[in-house]
């Protein structure tokens, strides 16, 4: 609990796993969730969602944005608290979180939640942490080149994993899976946004042609590159 009379921002993490696979009590993600909580002074919040294929995106988003709008509003019906979140943080401080198919869900999260902010009140992003994001399209970059035969996650499973969580009859240059398609739109959605950081890898950038989220993010690690997985 924080000190009488003050609330904890939260940081809400949302785990990977393909969309497919693993849940928020994995232990990769609850062993990184238990270090945060000790090394900083904010509660974590590990979001579960419905997986693909059964429940194919946007259905992830949805339930990690429903899940913390019930509790921002002091409404969830979850028996599992011993006090309710309200009493002890402060929504309108939150920081999201995904790591890998996590930073995915977050990303579209987060925009939607700047967009319709005033029906999702009192939820309000402070800023957004995307680490190793997983986003692509149809072209052939040269890190799928690359990596292809990868002995983690090859070309083939990671088109079948994008193949088993896009909306039925998409492909992968929709805005969930490449968002840097339509430029124009993106650029536009981000004016507004808030801060964040983006961890990765490997990138299929140059100093002439960047990531479109490297170049406009207002928080920076160094050095600013995109997954491996892109």
């Amino acid at each position: 609990m924080p000190p009488t009379g003050s609330k904890l921002p939260i940081i809400v993490y949302i785990h990977g796993g393909g969309f497919i696979i693993f849940c928020f009590a994995s232990s990769p993600f609850h062993g990184l969730c238990s270090r945060l909580a000790v090394a900083l002074p904010a509660a974590i919040l590990s979001v579960d969602y419905r997986l693909s294929p059964q429940h194919r995106l946007p259905v992830a988003v949805e339930d990690a944005l429903f899940w913390l709008r019930a509790h921002a509003m002091g409404v969830s019906v979850e028996g599992n608290l011993p006090f309710p979140l309200t009493e002890c943080t402060d929504f309108s401080r939150y920081f999201l979180m995904g790591d890998n198919e996590g930073a995915t869900i977050a990303f579209p999260g987060s925009l939607l939640v700047a967009a319709i902010q005033n029906s999702l009140a009192p939820l309000s992003i402070t800023a957004l942490v995307l680490d190793y994001p997983y986003f692509g399209g149809i072209e052939r970059t040269d890190s799928k080149e690359r990596l292809k035969s990868d002995k983690i996650l090859s070309l083939a499973e990671n088109k079948l994993m994008w193949e088993l969580a896009l909306p039925e009859g998409t492909d992968r240059d929709h805005e969930y899976s490449n968002p840097f398609k339509n430029k124009e739109k993106l650029f536009a959605e981000l004016r507004d946004f808030p801060q964040y950081l983006v961890r990765g890898h490997i990138c299929d950038s140059s100093p002439t042609e960047p990531c479109p989220l490297c170049a406009n993010s207002s928080l920076l690690s160094a050095p600013i590159r995109p997954s491996s997985r892109c």
